[in-house]
């Protein structure tokens, strides 16, 4: 989905461009401010990944292969915050 907004964040932008409208200029700023919501919600569960592994790692007897497992999906929200980022400020 991510992937598909930034496509349709580029299509709205010259759309508004060439024709000028304050109608496109609207759906572009709809679809910004979706991205932002969703960056947000995206940075949320990064940091709630990173309360539960610090939580984890803090217990005694705490599964090493859990506490890897939730690294990674920390790391994976990282990678696409970051991916997204970028797709939106060029």
């Amino acid at each position: 989905m991510s992937a598909t907004v930034n496509i349709d964040v580029v299509r709205r932008w010259t759309s508004a461009k060439s024709c000028g409208t304050i109608v496109a200029f609207a759906a572009l700023q709809e679809d910004v401010m979706a991205m932002a919501a969703h960056l947000a919600e995206l940075a949320e569960k990064h940091k709630s990944l990173e309360d539960r592994i610090d939580r984890a790692i803090a217990s005694p007897g705490s599964d090493d292969l859990e506490i890897r497992r939730l690294k990674r999906e920390k790391l994976k929200l990282k990678d696409e915050i970051e991916r997204l980022s970028k797709a939106t400020r060029h």
